[in-house]
């Protein structure tokens, strides 16, 4: 077991990286200051309060994400379908982060944006196919370079305007509502969230998955997402790449320091692929180039420049996972147990096949949170149900 000391750096490495400060770029570019400040802090409010509740069931039940959804999706269906969506989670992340690192390396090289994404994603795979305790030394240099960069980005945009100059001069066109924004804030993380039973089934009382929380995730997304604003707020595109050209300090530098703090990269290629070597019964080698390789497609079909729809499929599935994780909870807890030997809870996963539709039916800021209501008061009457079929036939067998 481990306190919230172990716990919230863990936690704050995921957040404080330069990907995050493309969250607050997207509400800045379609909300005014004020309200794209307000729309990550509330956002980032939920999205903890989900990470406490859904998280905090990891502390509970001590188990992992694996065995906490197995009474929920069946024993193959967690492995099979839950691992196959959390693995296609991270690989568009995988995508992501490599375009923002790759830009800068094609940068520093002088060669096509696509050979240098392409080059970085090489890079990242054998990063990944490491060892935990070389991984280690990964870890270390995206802390180290991740501090560099943001106090390099921070200082050199401060430095040609001033706060109060970038509030000034930040237009939007076309203003998008607050609960839009809101919407984009939560689903940023929605993904890392659907694991975090993994990290807090290791705390070490309540409390430290309270504190865990407030220091390793509120408060260092709050940072990111409001420098992300002030850093994108006179933006035409979406691209670290560009503030570092426009940056007075030497380019070279910031270059250098965003190809070393995306190696994160490796990260997101490292866990999707576990999770296909336990799907497919290939090697973990193998899952994860073939991750890598799909990451890589959608990073040179512009995954970052389709950010909101990506969010917006994330914010389709990942929350019903968690409401109809926390009906199950629900139920067993105050009524029964519902605990079935069946490989795959097929009427489980239809609900979330069907919940993946209301990216078609819904706008970002309505999406995320119909998703966790609908999912969890559908939830609880199935189980309900179970528990009261269950019950009716222990009467019969003892009769």
């Amino acid at each position: 077991m481990v306190s919230w000391k172990s716990l919230s750096p863990i936690f704050a490495d995921v957040i404080i990286s330069p990907w995050n400060l493309l969250i607050g770029g997207l509400i800045a570019q379609n909300l005014s200051f004020g309200n794209a400040v307000v729309a990550t802090i509330v956002g980032n409010f939920i999205l903890s309060l989900l990470i406490l509740v859904y998280g905090g069931l990891g502390w509970r039940a001590r188990v992992d994400t694996s065995k906490l959804i197995e009474p929920v999706f069946g024993y193959k269906g967690a492995i099979v379908f839950l691992g196959s969506i959390l693995a296609l989670g991270q690989i568009g992340w995988f995508g992501v982060i490599v375009t923002i690192g790759g830009e800068s390396l094609s940068s520093l090289m002088g060669v096509s944006r696509i050979v240098g994404i392409s080059i970085y994603a090489c890079l990242m795979v054998f990063m990944a196919s490491m060892k935990l305790h070389q991984m280690a030394l990964v870890k270390l240099f995206i802390v180290v370079s991740s501090i560099s960069l943001i106090g390099y980005l921070l200082f050199g945009t401060l430095i040609d305007n001033s706060v109060y100059s970038i509030i000034q001069l930040h237009v939007v066109s076309q203003e998008k509502s607050l609960f839009w924004g809101v919407g984009v804030a939560v689903a940023s993380l929605i993904s890392f969230t659907s694991v975090t039973p993994d990290f807090m089934s290791q705390a070490r009382s309540q409390s430290d998955v309270l504190i865990t929380t407030i220091i390793g995730v509120f408060l260092p997304l709050s940072f990111m997402s409001i420098l992300g604003i002030l850093l994108f707020s006179n933006q035409s595109e979406l691209s670290i790449d560009l503030i570092l050209s426009a940056s007075a300090f030497p380019i070279f530098m910031g270059h250098l320091f965003n190809v070393i703090t995306n190696t994160d990269a490796a990260i997101a290629a490292y866990t999707p692929g576990l999770r296909l070597t336990r799907i497919f019964g290939i090697t973990h080698i193998e899952g994860i180039v073939i991750s890598s390789l799909i990451g890589l497609l959608l990073a040179t079909i512009g995954i970052v420049d389709k950010l909101e729809i990506w969010l917006g499929f994330l914010a389709a599935i990942y929350p019903t996972i968690i409401g109809l994780t926390l009906a199950t909870y629900f139920v067993q807890q105050r009524f029964c147990s519902t605990n079935s030997a069946q490989d795959f809870d097929y009427t489980m996963i239809s609900i979330v096949a069907v919940g993946g539709l209301g990216y078609f039916l819904f706008d970002l800021h309505l999406l995320i949170l119909t998703s966790i209501l609908f999912s969890f008061v559908l939830g609880i009457l199935i189980q309900c149900l179970r528990c009261i079929r269950k019950t009716n036939n222990r009467r019969v067998i003892s009769e």
